[in-house]
């Protein structure tokens, strides 16, 4: 019975939905059409020498504080649901599966379409990508990820930095504390200049700071320490006014530290946010929800395709001043991403996390349960 319950909860780990803290669904909604809007401005101003001014400036086109979120969430909440996995060398596995499960087969779907285009019609920008690049962009590992055929794919080479990390600190914990010192050793040393030979930039980058801020309001959150949400929120939204105001204004400080101080402002942000909906509800729109679950589908098409549809708009017509603004193109080409997106998650993503769910079944499912485990599964939903 105990196995089966396993099964069951293997199950559940691959198919659900992050909707466990829905004030991070939110977040992640608002941040993922800010992250759309950032890379459409550029290419919408070349639409019209009028427009040329659309792309300087501005809230959406602030250097950082966007991609900073993903980063800090991610270690967030793999630290409030893995924590306890840590020393317990039996949930390596599980914990393998359904984070690599969750990035590599939606990602090579997109890669592999992405460079039968280049193939086929060719990539406007640059030339195909060769053999060494194009591997290194299937693995999410070496290579210079800013090369990567898919443009936003290079926040992933280090997502995957951080599950191989926490993957040692489940396996042994003392293994994943010398890993977890080495890779802060190394990021130290590249700040300094002294980056290894043959390790790629990426590795030693200040970014992967971000995910140690992650873990911080994760272990704030689990500690069972009081998080006094009415001080911190209003704290957090003056700081972000503060950076808003340097990063458009002024723009005086390195993107490194303006970078790191919207990580550290995120992962604040977010411990409040998870500290008050533990205390209140939160009810959400379905149409939200829908759109936090069509965020990764939408950070993976978004930019070819936004990239093709002003293509197409300058071969329709070359100057766009007159019949239309920037603001409604904007809106226009964001709209039909969180469209696309929405309509491919539907009918791409959850069909194939349907099918890793029956495949993660077969390969736990024990040789003689037969029968009797299909019937104690449906048991088991019946009671859920």
């Amino acid at each position: 019975m105990s196995a089966i319950i396993h099964d069951f909860r293997i199950e559940a780990a691959v198919v659900a939905p992050v909707r466990s803290y829905r004030s991070i669904a939110l977040l992640r909604v608002i941040v993922a059409i800010l992250v759309v809007a950032h890379h459409a401005i550029p290419a919408i101003a070349g639409l019209s020498p009028a427009w040329s001014g659309f792309a300087t400036g501005g809230l959406f086109m602030t250097p950082a504080g966007r991609i900073e979120f993903f980063f800090v969430a991610s270690a967030l909440l793999i630290w409030l649901r893995h924590h306890d996995d840590l020393g317990n060398s039996d949930r390596l596995q599980p914990f393998l599966w359904r984070r690599l499960s969750g990035i590599y087969p939606l990602y090579w779907i997109v890669l592999a379409s992405l460079l039968i285009f280049g193939a086929t019609i060719g990539f406007r920008s640059a030339s195909y990508p060769s053999t060494t690049t194009i591997l290194a962009a299937t693995v999410l590992v070496g290579g210079d990820l800013h090369q990567t055929p898919l443009a936003v794919a290079w926040t992933l080479f280090h997502e995957i930095m951080f599950y191989a990390a926490f993957a040692c600190g489940i396996f042994n914990v003392r293994l994943g504390l010398c890993v977890a010192v080495g890779w802060l050793a190394l990021v130290a040393a590249q700040a300094f200049g002294l980056g290894l030979p043959g390790v790629p930039d990426y590795v030693g980058s200040s970014l992967n700071l971000l995910f140690l801020f992650g873990i911080g309001g994760a272990a704030w959150l689990r500690s069972g320490r009081s998080v006094p949400v009415m001080p911190l929120g209003i704290a957090v939204l003056a700081a972000a006014a503060i950076l808003l105001w340097e990063n458009v204004q002024l723009q005086t400080l390195p993107m490194a530290v303006v970078s790191l101080a919207w990580g550290l402002l995120w992962a604040v942000a977010l411990t409040v946010a998870v500290a008050f909906e533990r205390r209140h509800r939160i009810k959400l729109p379905a149409s939200l929800l829908t759109l936090s679950d069509a965020s990764f589908m939408l950070y993976l098409l978004h930019y070819p395709l936004l990239s093709q549809l002003v293509h197409f708009m300058r071969i329709f017509r070359q100057d766009w001043a007159g019949p239309t603004s920037p603001g409604v193109v904007l809106a226009m080409i964001a709209g039909t991403c969180i469209a696309t997106a929405v309509v491919a998650h539907r009918s791409i993503e959850i069909p194939l996390r349907s099918w890793l769910r029956r495949l993660s079944i077969d390969r736990s499912r024990p040789a003689n349960s037969g029968h009797r485990w299909q019937t104690e599964i449906g048991k088991i939903k019946s009671w859920s």
